[in-house]
C-alpha cells in the first residue's frame, strides 16, 4: 500500500500523518513560490539605447553617495553594472546579490 497514514493513525498517532501532510504542504508552496518569483534580474540595455561607438571600457568610476565604486561593464547586457550585481553564466542575465543557479528549479537564486 502506498498511502500508510490510516495504519500510522491506528497504531501510534493522528497527529502523524497530519504533521506529515503539513511539512508536504509547506515544502511544496517553498517550491511553487521559488520557482515563480523574480530572483532579482536587471532589465538588458535595450534597442533603442545609444550602443557605444567603440568597445565601452572594462571598468567605469562612479560616486554613490560619496564613495567612489568601479563599476563593471557587462557586455552581454550591455550595461555598467552596479555593486554587488553578478552575471549567471547559465541564465545569461544580471542579477541582484546572485548566489547560485539552482539546478532543481533551473532559476538563478539571490540573497533577497
Amino acid at each position: 500500500m502506498l498511502f500508510r497514514g490510516y495504519q500510522l493513525a491506528r497504531q501510534f498517532h493522528i497527529a502523524i500523518p497530519v504533521v506529515s501532510g503539513a511539512v508536504l504542504l509547506v515544502v511544496l508552496a517553498n517550491l511553487a513560490a521559488a520557482t515563480c518569483m523574480n530572483p532579482g534580474f536587471l532589465p538588458r540595455a535595450t534597442a533603442d539605447e545609444p550602443a557605444p561607438e567603440e568597445a565601452p571600457a572594462t571598468y567605469k568610476l562612479a560616486s554613490i553617495n560619496g564613495v567612489q565604486v568601479k563599476l563593471k561593464f557587462c557586455s552581454t547586457c550591455n550595461f555598467y553594472r552596479p555593486p554587488r550585481v553578478s552575471h549567471c553564466s547559465t541564465c545569461n542575465r544580471c542579477l541582484e546579490v546572485f548566489d547560485h543557479h539552482c539546478e532543481f528549479v533551473k532559476r538563478s537564486r539571490s540573497e533577497l
